[in-house]
């Protein structure tokens, strides 16, 4: 039950020195086969469902069943998007590239200076009328990528709004006077902010403070770039509620934005982000792979920040997009291996219509205690990550000694109604009687996970993992199947 690439297809070949990339993308085209069997083909349609890989380290995920899908997706002329969390992640992807004769489409960002992604300014360009609403919810989409949890407990709700409130009035002020948002202005902005309601009327802070010299171009726009109503919502938040609000509550909000926006206004992470754009999510869409080459084993928090700024805007970029004839339309993938890393409450909701947008999710992690610890712990986190997890329809299970994993993959699996028989002993002289007993048991136990193949030499380069499809019967005619990748395929 070796996986291999569908020969009937020829996906990936070469024709006169160019690949072979189909022209259309019906929803029943076959992208590779995880057994022998044609019954066991995953098509694009399976792929736009998502697909959730898991595995120890050293088990054979990513060069397992990893490395089948990428390699299948690339063949079929996906764009992608792949997100690093381990430093050789860059290096992997050309290898993928160059196998797949795919190389032209490789761009490594944050690796080749040439490029750069200006987010602010391309998503003030593709929101239209929606720009300020978009624009922080970005912004709060990329703080929360490093704290998916909040930090307000039982009272997020709250905390969440007061955040949305920050940005808002940030971007509602200056979207009027410059035309655009900036985030060397959204810093000046904050970090000008009137700290009382006494500071507010002194002459010293008037005089000095980028925040109050803006509510002053402002209000010299009431009437023709901004609303009045709009500008006393902005100016009374700014001189009056801002300053007013409880010491700690108010350096809680702006506690993460602050942090935020040094990053991005220092080093390298400044001129590939806050510069001019020669690479966009519309490059993806159109068949670029771009690889986020900032591995957050190298730039932490940085390396995060910079893959859900590009995971959020490819999500957006791909629900903008017209589809009146989808078998035209190129599907892209979006690829993040210690998926943990990168994952929010946001792509729950995505996950649930990526299919119409013809994206195919692939998220790869070691076990689900990685995915509790990042969304906080909690019980509302863990509800959290079963949501996200459970919208991934295609679960490819690599060995494993988690129980925690383990535990969950069964009863994803479900159960199943087994008949025991048993004889019982004679009783006051009758005979031997047979009985039969009914009960229910998972059908893939969860110690079928722990003995898998993990590759190497000594398994013959085979890794072995179960698969499971929501609904689907595979050739063994069971919902859950054992199948076999070669590393070196």
């Amino acid at each position: 039950m070796v996986e291999r690439i569908l020969p009937f297809f020829q996906l990936g070949q070469k024709a006169h020195g160019r690949l072979n990339i189909p022209r259309s993308w019906p929803d029943n085209l076959p992208l590779c086969r995880l057994s022998s069997s044609a019954k066991d083909t995953l098509t694009l349609a399976d792929a736009k469902t998502g697909v959730l890989i898991t595995g120890q380290t050293g088990r054979g995920k990513t060069s397992g069943p990893g490395r089948l899908l990428a390699k299948a997706y690339l063949r079929a002329g996906f764009g992608g998007l792949v997100l690093c969390a381990k430093i050789d992640e860059a290096d992997l992807w050309r290898k993928y590239l160059h196998e797949t004769g795919r190389e032209a489409d490789g761009i490594f960002f944050g690796e080749d200076s040439s490029h750069s992604f200006n987010f602010l300014s391309y998503e003030s360009v593709a929101s239209g009328a929606d720009l300020e609403e978009n624009i922080v919810n970005l912004m709060i989409e990329v703080a929360r990528i490093t704290n998916p949890q909040g930090k307000g407990g039982e009272n997020e709700e709250f905390w969440q709004s007061q955040r949305k409130k920050l940005l808002r009035n940030i971007v509602g002020l200056l979207l009027p006077v410059d035309g655009n948002v900036d985030l060397l202005r959204m810093n000046a902005i904050l970090n000008s902010a009137p700290q009382d309601s006494t500071q507010t009327r002194a002459a010293d802070w008037r005089n000095s403070s980028a925040l109050f010299k803006t509510l002053a171009r402002a209000e010299q726009l009431v009437g023709t770039r901004i609303r009045e109503h709009e500008y006393r919502l902005i100016a009374d938040y700014w001189l009056h509620e801002h300053p007013s609000t409880d010491t700690r509550t108010r350096s809680n909000v702006i506690a993460d934005y602050t942090g935020l926006l040094d990053a991005f206004l220092r080093g390298k992470i400044y001129d590939i982000f806050c510069r001019n754009t020669t690479i966009s999510p519309d490059d993806i869409l159109a068949g670029k792979i771009v690889v986020v080459a900032l591995p957050v084993a190298a730039y932490h928090e940085v390396g995060r920040y910079a893959a859900a700024i590009w995971k959020y805007l490819l999500q957006r970029a791909s629900q903008r997009r017209k589809l009146d004839q989808p078998e035209t339309i190129r599907p892209s993938f979006i690829w993040a291996d210690e998926a943990q890393y990168f994952s929010s409450s946001t792509d729950q909701i995505f996950q649930t219509v990526a299919r119409s947008y013809r994206i195919a999710t692939v998220f790869l992690t070691q076990n689900l205690p990685n995915y509790y610890v990042e969304f906080g712990g909690t019980e509302a986190g863990v509800h959290r990550v079963h949501s996200l997890l459970g919208n991934l329809a295609i679960k490819l299970f690599c060995g494993n000694d988690d129980t925690v994993t383990n535990e969950w993959a069964s009863k994803t699996i479900d159960k199943t109604v087994q008949y025991r028989v048993s004889l019982n002993g004679a009783q006051a002289g009758e005979g031997h009687a047979i009985g039969l007993a009914q009960s229910e048991e998972f059908d893939c136990p969860s110690r079928n996970f722990i003995g898998l193949k993990n590759g190497t030499a000594v398994n013959r380069y085979l890794v072995e993992a179960i698969a499971f499809q929501s609904g689907r019967r595979w050739s063994n005619g069971r919902s859950w199947m054992k199948c076999s990748f070669k590393q070196n395929a």
